[in-house]
Formats: C-alpha cells, sequence, structure tokens
C-alpha cells in the first residue's frame, strides 16, 4: 500500500513539474491557422473632383486568415520568430520574445487594407505591436496599430492617420 501511495506520489510530482515547464518558447512553439480582425479610429481626409472632407472614423480592417509558425530563435533569451502565412496574399514576419506565459510582440512595420465606406479600400503602412497569451491551444494576440498615410482610391485620394485600434489575432494549434 505505502509503495503504491510513493508511486502515486511520484507520478504526480513529474506531471506537475511537467505542467510547470511550458512557459517561455516551449509554450507558443507550433503552427497554427490564424484569422485576424479588428478596427481602427482614424482621421480621414479625402480628396476627390467634388472637393474634400475630413472626419474621424471607425474603419474596418479587411479579415486576414491563413498558417502561422511561432519559431524558438536559439538564443536562450526567450527569443522567437512569427511567420504569417495570409491566404491569396501576403507573407510576413515579426520578432517576439516569451516571457513567462507572455509573448510580447516587437515592433514591425506591414500594411494594413481598411474598408472606407463609399469609396472602397485604403492600403496604409503601418507599425505594429502587441502581446500574446496562450489557452489551451489558442494563441490570442491583442494587437496595436499605428501610422498614417495616404492611398489611392479610385479617383479620390485619402489620407488616413490612425489615432487607436481594436485588432485582434486568433491563433489555433494545427494537430
Amino acid at each position: 500500500m505505502k509503495k503504491t501511495i510513493g508511486i502515486a506520489a511520484c507520478a504526480a510530482a513529474v506531471f506537475l513539474l511537467a505542467a510547470c515547464a511550458k512557459e517561455g518558447p516551449g509554450l507558443f512553439k507550433g503552427n497554427y491557422t490564424f484569422k485576424t480582425s479588428g478596427s481602427v479610429s482614424a482621421e480621414l481626409s479625402i480628396e476627390n473632383t467634388d472637393g474634400s472632407s475630413s472626419s474621424t472614423l471607425d474603419l474596418d480592417l479587411e479579415t486576414e486568415q491563413g498558417q502561422m509558425d511561432i519559431l524558438k530563435t536559439g538564443s536562450g533569451d526567450g527569443g522567437m520568430i512569427v511567420t504569417m502565412n495570409v491566404l491569396g496574399g501576403d507573407v510576413r514576419s515579426f520578432r517576439a520574445r516569451a516571457e513567462g506565459s507572455s509573448l510580447i510582440v516587437e515592433p514591425f512595420d506591414t500594411k494594413i487594407k481598411l474598408q472606407i465606406a463609399r469609396h472602397g479600400t485604403a492600403i496604409i503602412d503601418v507599425t505594429a505591436s502587441g502581446s500574446a497569451k496562450r489557452y489551451g491551444d489558442v494563441v490570442i494576440f491583442d494587437l496595436v496599430y499605428e501610422g498614417e498615410g495616404v492611398s489611392e482610391i479610385g479617383e479620390s485620394t485619402a489620407e488616413v492617420k490612425i489615432c487607436d485600434s481594436s485588432v485582434q489575432c486568433i491563433a489555433k494549434l494545427n494537430d
């Protein structure tokens, strides 16, 4: 009886140690399917043949989905590289740093597509940063977009300056 209790206690201790070891890069490393969506608040100025207009609007991002890989860099400092292969679109990569149970996204440059009612889609350059947490087999990224740019939309010119953003990327671990 004592031997059985001892074996059970050892097994429980090994299980607890293994569960605690899943922090840092090992917690996030893997191949995922992702979807990114959200919105930005932006100061928008549009010029066309009818004149110009200016306002602050909430603009939806064009939704992206595809495959994501989160890889260790091997540097021993929690460094990771995240690659995103957007379905029917671009490929991007950026650096991140695993700190305990969080993944800190280092600032990186990218392009976003914004849906502007009655005008079309504006494409602007932004700097993205943020953080992520893992919940079971899902990693949730909370991203911040900053930037401004000019985009030609049909016969109009749109100047966009991002004031605030609410963007999430949900990544589910592939089997």
